[in-house]
């Protein structure tokens, strides 16, 4: 059962599982092997490690590098307010108000950081070694981790995406606009993309009672990660679980009303869907688009 625990934690691509056993019953990472030998090479005297990202990677590279005996200073930048907190949850639970937007994660421990939040870093200079940040700022270091994560890609038409309540669905802010939306008990839900994320979401919207409609260009959903067999049977459960699920197609462009809210969804082969909310989620993307909004975001974490 250890075993079988330890492999799991491993396993696991976001490292949400985490456990601790008296000795490592699989060999470590590459990850925790290059983070030794970090050590192995720059702990014996003092420095400075600075870390860009500061979600759960971030994170986690803090207290590894704690636990591996660095005691100099450690600097962690991100370009979010909000201190290190779980993404998965914003696409699941946060969306069925079952969890708040704060989920933020635990920090058993005084890792004796010195955080820079609300300031993505924007550059580096690796001959002077210095991170320059986008609030005009710069840190020097010693040591630089990069552990940041993907970035919401947005609408790619400028006046779609102008379109009044275009959301981006990545971080907690985002969630808390969605969670808002979703609440309001729109008619219709469409989500563009069939991937984790965007069948996260239709089971959200059944959840709540409400109509959902995916829209997915391959032949399956999912097909990426559980492959073609087992992406065919998940069609079947999703269909059986109420959701309208269109595949082989794709979206050509988002029509708005006569408010300059989102009205309709409009497929390449002409198919016209009249929607209270569309949501769709493509290659680690996600977006979420509604009558009256639009949200557009990447699978957090995931």
């Amino acid at each position: 059962m250890r075993d079988e625990v330890e492999r799991a934690v491993h396993a696991c691509p976001v490292r949400a599982i985490r456990a601790e056993v008296d000795s490592p019953l699989v060999d470590p990472t590459s990850t925790e092997r290059d983070a030794a030998g970090l050590a192995d090479q720059s702990f014996a005297s003092p420095s400075r490690i600075v870390v860009a990202g500061a979600s759960l990677a971030g994170l986690s590279a803090a207290e590894t590098l704690r636990d591996l005996g660095y005691h100099g200073d450690l600097v962690l930048i991100g370009d979010e307010p909000h201190p290190p907190y779980d993404r998965p949850p914003l696409s699941k639970q946060v969306l069925t108000r079952r969890l708040s937007t704060d989920t933020s994660l635990p920090q058993p421990r005084d890792l004796n950081i010195d955080w820079r939040l609300g300031a993505a870093a924007r550059g580096i200079d690796l001959i002077a070694g210095r991170i320059e940040l986008a609030n005009g700022g710069a840190l020097d270091y010693d040591r630089f981790l990069i552990a940041t994560g993907t970035r919401a890609r947005p609408w790619p038409k400028p006046d779609e995406a102008s379109v009044d309540g275009v959301l981006t669905l990545r971080g907690r802010d985002g969630a808390e606009r969605l969670t808002q939306r979703l609440a309001a008990s729109p008619g219709r839900v469409v989500i563009i993309g069939g991937g984790f994320i965007g069948c996260e979401l239709a089971s959200c919207c059944r959840e709540m009672g409400l109509a959902v409609t995916i829209v997915e260009s391959e032949s399956v959903p999912m097909r990426r990660a559980l492959g073609q067999r087992i992406g065919a049977f998940m069609a079947t459960v999703i269909r059986d679980y109420g959701v309208d699920l269109r595949l082989g197609a794709a979206v050509e462009r988002i029509e708005a009303g006569d408010a300059s809210t989102v009205a309709a969804v409009i497929l390449r082969d002409g198919t016209r869907i009249d929607t209270d909310l569309v949501a769709g989620c493509g290659k680690s993307r996600l977006i979420v688009v509604s009558l009256p909004f639009i949200a557009w975001g990447t699978s957090v974490s995931h």
